[in-house]
């Protein structure tokens, strides 16, 4: 099973099937779980227009990032911790930790209290690698800022849906379009238009839809892929699994950076 690293041929060898966020997979486990289409139903919070309606202390960065993994294989922290010199960030976890995580609330309530935009950049740059947080940031009605694989094609409900850090040429211009969109209602709105219109893009039902869930995802797929194969005549096929050869170098977010010196 692929977890948010590259897998490397050595390790699958040992192996006849891949259960994998990868959608090629024969069995594919994306971190979205079953209910993927509540993210268009769910209202942008009121308190993202009126801090005064937040129960947390003022003043809010307009920006929210939570993290444990602060070694990461594609060093976002690095990148984080630039950008944190040209926009506030509210860092309530172990990483460039700057805020005290508040006990009464869970961290899509929090994401709820102010905040406009969450930093859900992966811990890797690997196709198909999409992890909980994304859709847990448009589940709580607010706008990610994602960098993970090099394509979301099917992954968001909208294109606009999320701002892609990787097309901004530094970390200061991606906090200069941040700031912009803070103070510009209407500019910010844009990538939330999805939810009043209630519209999605065909390709992100159909990535998601009901009945390949059942039939593919998770270890229900895995249980029915099992039954379904005559194991007593089932011939190895090892060259049906391939190391993961989509990756990002480790720790190309830096080129990101070396940008930022010409800016």
């Amino acid at each position: 099973m692929q977890d948010e690293m590259p897998l490397q041929q050595g390790f699958l060898d040992h192996f006849d099937f891949l259960y994998s966020d990868r959608m090629g997979a024969e069995v594919t486990s994306p971190y979205t779980g079953y209910r993927i289409l509540d993210v268009v139903s769910q209202p942008v919070p009121p308190a993202v227009f009126n801090k005064s309606l937040s129960l947390l202390p003022q003043p809010i960065a307009p920006v929210l990032w939570v993290a444990s993994n602060c070694n990461s294989y594609n060093a976002r922290e690095v990148y984080i911790r630039e950008l944190m010199n040209y926009i506030p960030v509210d860092s309530y976890g172990k990483c460039l930790n700057n805020k005290e995580f508040p006990q009464n609330l869970s961290k899509i309530e929090l994401m709820r209290q102010g905040y406009r935009f969450y930093l859900a950049f992966e811990n890797s740059n690997c196709k198909d690698c999409i992890c909980e947080k994304t859709y847990q940031v448009l589940y709580a009605g607010i706008v990610p800022v994602v960098y993970g694989p090099r394509d979301y094609s099917g992954f968001l409900p909208h294109r606009d849906a999320a701002i892609y850090m990787d097309g901004f040429g530094s970390p200061k211009e991606l906090a200069e379009y941040l700031l912009k969109l803070t103070h510009d209602d209407k500019l910010y709105m844009k990538h939330l238009q999805f939810k009043v219109d209630k519209k999605v893009d065909v390709d992100f039902i159909k990535r998601f839809r009901r009945n390949e869930t059942l039939g593919k995802y998770y270890w229900c797929g895995a249980c029915r892929l099992i039954a379904e194969t005559q194991m007593s005549q089932f011939q190895r096929k090892p060259e049906r699994l391939k190391g993961d050869t989509s990756c990002r170098p480790k720790y190309s977010i830096k080129g990101f950076l070396n940008r930022s010196d010409d800016v």
